[in-house]
């Protein structure tokens, strides 16, 4: 933070009062003066601090948002993935069944077929 005292109109009164007013009178005002600088500082720069701290907060935020909605973007995109290639062997594993029960058929027509010609040979 950058910290800059402008100097005040009164300034060079002050200097003269320093030399002309007793000790007391001077300290008691310059503790007072000191005081009300302290608190005008002290809200100045909590509010610059406060400042500070909710930029950061809501770029935290922010950041933290786009990561969790890529997340979610990987996620989703992982999945439609899953599903298509299952859905994929499942149309493999479909024409699979379909392929063994048409070799069974042909394989119970060929028995059968066997059986029917060994019907008609002479038995021994």
């Amino acid at each position: 933070y950058l910290f800059v005292y402008p100097g005040s109109s009164t300034e060079s009164f002050s200097r003269v009062a320093r030399r002309l007013l007793p000790a007391g009178i001077l300290r008691r005002r310059m503790l007072a003066r000191s005081r009300r600088q302290l608190a005008e500082e002290h809200d100045k720069h909590a509010g610059r601090c406060r400042h500070d701290l909710t930029a950061r907060l809501d770029a935290a935020r922010r950041r933290f948002g786009d990561a969790l909605t890529a997340e979610v973007d990987t996620t989703i995109t992982t999945i439609l993935r899953a599903a298509g290639r299952t859905e994929e062997l499942r149309t493999l594993t479909d024409a699979e069944l379909e392929a063994r029960r048409d070799a069974e058929e042909r394989l119970e027509a060929a028995i059968d077929a066997a059986v029917a010609l060994s019907g008609d040979l002479p038995t021994r």
